[in-house]
């Protein structure tokens, strides 16, 4: 039977959630963008106090050890959640705040004052520990359409893992069972410091392969999926639609006259403008629907179970809305229109691959241009080599193109 030594372990854990911790923040420091960073970096510092506390007590849980100890990773539990609402830009509300300090306050006041015993005191710790790594993973099972998802995903399953397994024990608890950290052997305190070790470099790998994918697939001007990134899961898209016989669509979108924007606004009210597209675009996708920066001025949009109907009435409300949205950004009025070229594959239809749709639906976003800008075109159908008849749309004039 393998037996762990508790001063050594505990001395281990410390200097590894230590350096985890100092080598997140100086990540943070790197990439200023990406403010989850300092949330997992002082997380991994409170869980590197905690364990020293016990540590330095030699295991020794006292009516005081261990109430400080396990409030300080119930703190690291709840930046834990805010580091999950920082990674998806969220804010960190006030209330949020509250809740953050308040949690080691009350644990504490409550075991010292109110919970004598330790079955108690478990249940506590444990209720508090399940809601903020519950609500932890239920902010990254939440994934915005235009995110990557596989990376969140994961790290989502892990904390709903760690979750369960404070679920069980709180079960226990309330059953009458023994709980784990009450009258434990200096081997059974260094188990649990291994687990929890475990945890918390899982957690932090899974921490920094999120960043990581985000940095490799997402547009950093628009935060948008960038061309790599939109192109595989438009592929990944078409394939599916292939396979069950549904329809989809491609928008390609360009803002008219960029160039002159900034020429007279400057390039920082250019940026505004294309942030400020990116999310009226967010807005208005679906679930399942694909969005991404194409490349300087232009992105593409790929809907998923949408014929040529379908498409066309979004990209005239995508249209509409840019002018409304658009028309003055930090105080310039640019005023701005979008020229939107669209090319749809219709139910049971087959294609080639996702470079022949946008191709299509690029000739069509020429088309829009040369017709005068600020209007959707629809390309022929992709199944046949004679143009489509033009199509309707609003107050844009729309012309099908081969």
């Amino acid at each position: 039977m393998v037996t762990l030594d508790f001063q050594t372990i505990g001395f281990a854990a410390v200097v590894l959630a230590t350096l985890m911790g100092a080598l997140l923040l100086l990540a943070w420091a790197y990439v200023r963008s990406e403010t989850c960073l300092i949330f997992w970096g002082v997380t991994d510092l409170f869980c590197a106090g905690s364990v020293a506390v016990l540590t330095a007590a030699n295991g020794r849980l006292g009516p005081n050890v261990a109430p400080f100890s396990n409030g300080w990773l119930l703190t690291g539990a709840a930046l834990t959640y805010c580091g999950m609402r920082a990674f998806d830009r969220r804010p960190i509300t006030l209330p949020i705040w509250l809740a953050v300090i308040a949690t080691p306050l009350f644990y504490y006041i409550a075991c010292v004052l109110f919970l004598p015993n330790v079955n108690d005191r478990v249940v506590l710790y444990t209720f508090i520990c399940c809601c903020w790594l519950g609500g932890s993973a239920y902010v990254l099972a939440h994934v915005p359409s235009y995110a990557p998802a596989f990376s969140r995903m994961l790290v989502a399953l892990f904390l709903a893992g760690m979750c369960t397994i404070q679920v069980v024990r709180l079960a226990g608890s309330l059953a009458g069972f023994r709980p784990l950290g009450g009258d434990m052997t200096s081997e059974q305190m260094a188990w649990t410091f291994a687990a929890g070790l475990f945890f918390t470099v899982g957690l932090n790998f899974g921490g920094m392969f999120m960043v990581l994918d985000r940095m490799a697939s997402c547009d950093e001007l628009t935060e948008l999926s960038n061309r790599r990134s939109l192109l595989m899961g438009a592929s990944a898209l078409l394939r599916s639609a292939l396979a069950s016989g549904r329809p989809v669509s491609v928008l390609l979108v360009d803002l008219d006259h960029f160039k002159s924007i900034n020429d007279r606004f400057g390039h920082r009210t250019g940026d505004q403008v294309l942030r400020a597209f990116a999310q009226v675009a967010r807005k208005l996708l679906r679930r399942g629907d694909l969005v991404g920066r194409y490349g300087g001025e232009e992105f593409c949009l790929v809907l998923k179970d949408a014929g040529s109907d379908v498409a066309c009435v979004m990209a005239e409300r995508l249209r509409r809305q840019v002018m409304d949205d658009l028309r003055e950004v930090e105080g310039h009025a640019v005023e701005a229109t979008v020229a939107i070229g669209v090319a749809s594959l219709e139910a049971g239809q087959r294609v080639a691959g996702i470079d022949r749709m946008i191709d299509a639906a690029d000739h069509a976003l020429y088309a829009a241009k040369d017709g005068g800008r600020n209007r959707v075109v629809l390309a022929a159908p992709l199944v046949t080599p004679q143009p489509a008849a033009p199509h309707a749309g609003g107050a844009a004039a729309s012309t099908g193109v081969a």
